[in-house]
């Protein structure tokens, strides 16, 4: 179809470029001197230079344009090309009569079906979206649903769990699960986000079946804290909203003593802990004058695990289960 619609340009081109010819001719010669009937070298020579070699090369040109365009019917396509063709070949034939002003329209014409061509893009990329491909052209498709991010999350997270992946791995891949989560908080249901007046809430968002993985929301009112405390199993923590310190302890012969600065999460920014790496820490909302929001993922059924809270200044420890505030 391509090769159709480059050689009806030519075809177009050619008989543009003889009938100029021709108008030129007569104006600077006389019509009993210089026709295309009388079959003088001349006048097979103004046909070579000025029609055949320009309108191939407008073919070609025209031709090359097309493959760009491939949303646009080809008959619109010779239309447009034919249509301002036609204009240039007009003011061409009239200005033919005054041969100075008819060397200044011939560049005109050779380019007038490559300029069709651009008419014929812009005007459609006009009329289309912001994509520049035109509805029209476009079979219509069912509306796609976005994925729900939390259904993602806990569908890598249990393929991992499901092929036994080995722990500092696991940890890593669920890290980067963790960071595609918590890039976007509009997933997030309104009634998984209500802080408590007097202490953070904790808020079950999935627990898988055999209680191997679980994913929570952790709300801080202003200012709220936890205890020092563990976890026993590996987790990661991703920032949501607003933003978290966590300041990282250690137990040394029955004694509870810091283990690194703290560390401000930020959104989108992801915590690891694990007895393995280190597990006990004690977190904080960075603000005093709004809510803060992160997502826990634990590698068991964190509401039921029995864990411990710690006391800085004499070492004692406590144990407790955290349950859930919508459980």
């Amino acid at each position: 179809m391509r090769f159709a619609a480059a050689f009806a340009i030519a075809v177009f081109a050619i008989a543009a470029w003889v009938g100029v010819a021709a108008a030129g001719g007569v104006g600077v010669y006389g019509f009993d001197q210089y026709t295309l009937l009388n079959g003088t070298w001349p006048t097979f020579k103004m046909i070579l230079w000025y029609a055949a070699i320009p309108a191939a090369v407008a073919g070609i040109g025209a031709w090359l344009g097309s493959r760009s365009l491939e949303g646009i019917k080809r008959q619109e396509l010779l239309v447009a090309s034919f249509a301002f063709g036609l204009g240039v070949f007009a003011l061409m034939l009239a200005a033919g009569w005054y041969p100075a002003l008819a060397f200044l329209f011939y560049p005109y014409l050779f380019l007038a079906p490559l300029v069709g061509l651009r008419w014929l893009s812009d005007s459609r990329r006009a009329a289309s979206g912001p994509s520049g491909v035109d509805d029209r052209m476009i079979p219509e498709e069912p509306p796609r649903m976005n994925p729900d991010p939390l259904k993602q999350f806990v569908d890598e997270v249990t393929a991992l769990v499901d092929a036994g992946v080995a722990e500092p791995e696991l940890h890593e891949r669920a890290r980067q699960a963790m960071k595609d989560l918590v890039k976007d908080d509009a997933w997030l249901p309104d009634e998984m986000t209500k802080p408590h007046p007097q202490y953070y809430q904790q808020y079950l968002l999935y627990a898988d079946p055999q209680d191997r993985f679980s994913v929570v929301s952790f709300v801080w009112g202003p200012g709220q804290k936890t205890p020092v405390h563990d976890h026993t199993v590996w987790g990661v923590i991703g920032m949501l909203r607003g933003a978290e310190r966590c300041a990282p302890f250690r137990q040394v012969d029955g004694r509870i003593e810091p283990a690194g600065e703290e560390i401000l999460l930020q959104p989108g920014e992801v915590e690891r802990v694990s007895p393995r790496i280190g597990d006990i820490h004690r977190v904080s909302n960075a603000f005093d004058d709004r809510v803060s929001i992160s997502i826990h993922c634990y590698g068991a059924n964190i509401g039921k695990v029995k864990r411990h809270v710690f006391d800085p200044q004499t070492g004692a420890v406590k144990d407790f289960v955290s349950g859930y505030a919508n459980a």
